[in-house]
C-alpha cells in the first residue's frame, strides 16, 4: 500500500522531532549530570562553575578541541578518562562517536558511579573501533538506557554496537569501512 503524502510527512516530521529530542536530552542529561557532581565537591571555583555553567547552554560544536573540553569538563568533577587513538574525519562518524564517547561517559558515572574511564579507537584497513570500558559497578541487568540511540545512530553510518560485561564494561562502536 502507498502512503499518501501527508501520512509520509507525518512519519517524518515525528522521526525528526524524535531525533531533536534525543539529541537535546543526551546534552542537557550529560551537562547537567556534570555540574550536579560538581556541586558536591567540597572545595568549589567560580571561574569553574562558570565554565561548567556555560557548557549547559553551549551548542555542541565542530572544533577540534571538543573531545578535549567533554575530557576537561569531566576532569573539573573528578572522573579520569584516558582517550588513545584519534576521531575520524569524517564529519559525520565523527560526530556519530563523539554521541556515543558522551552518552557513555554519562551513563557510566550515573548507573554505575565510575571514576576512571578508558578510551581507545583503533582504525584497521576494513573498520574503525571504538572501545570505552570503566571501573564502575557493573550492571545487573540487560541495560537499555541510551543504548537504543546509540545502536540507531550507528546504523545510519554501517556501524553496529557491541556490549560486553563479563570482566567489566566494556561498549564496542564498530563502523565499517566501505570503499
Amino acid at each position: 500500500r502507498k502512503l499518501p503524502d501527508t501520512e509520509i510527512n507525518i512519519s517524518l516530521n515525528e522521526k525528526n522531532l524524535l531525533k531533536i529530542k534525543n539529541e537535546y536530552h543526551d546534552i542537557l542529561g550529560h551537562r547537567l549530570a556534570i555540574f550536579n557532581a560538581y556541586l558536591d565537591k567540597e572545595e568549589k571555583d567560580i571561574t569553574e562553575i562558570s565554565y561548567l555553567l556555560d557548557s549547559v547552554y553551549k551548542k555542541d560544536s565542530l572544533s577540534n578541541n571538543k573531545i578535549e573540553d567533554l575530557i576537561k569538563m569531566y576532569n573539573l568533577i573528578g572522573i579520569s578518562i584516558t582517550l588513545k587513538g584519534k576521531l575520524p574525519t569524517n564529519k559525520k562518524v565523527y560526530n556519530v562517536f563523539f554521541e556515543i564517547i558522551r552518552e557513555s561517559i554519562t551513563n557510566a558515572i550515573i548507573h554505575a558511579s565510575s571514576k576512571n574511564i578508558s578510551i581507545v579507537i583503533t582504525n584497521y584497513l576494513d573498520k574503525i573501533e571504538i572501545t570505552i570500558s570503566n571501573d564502575g559497578k557493573k550492571p545487573n541487568r540487560i541495560i537499555h538506557e541510551g543504548i537504543k540511540g546509540m545502536k540507531r545512530k550507528l546504523s545510519e553510518i554501517n556501524g553496529t554496537l557491541e556490549i560486553d560485561t563479563s570482566n567489566e564494561f566494556i561498549l564496542k562502536a564498530i563502523i565499517k569501512i566501505t570503499t
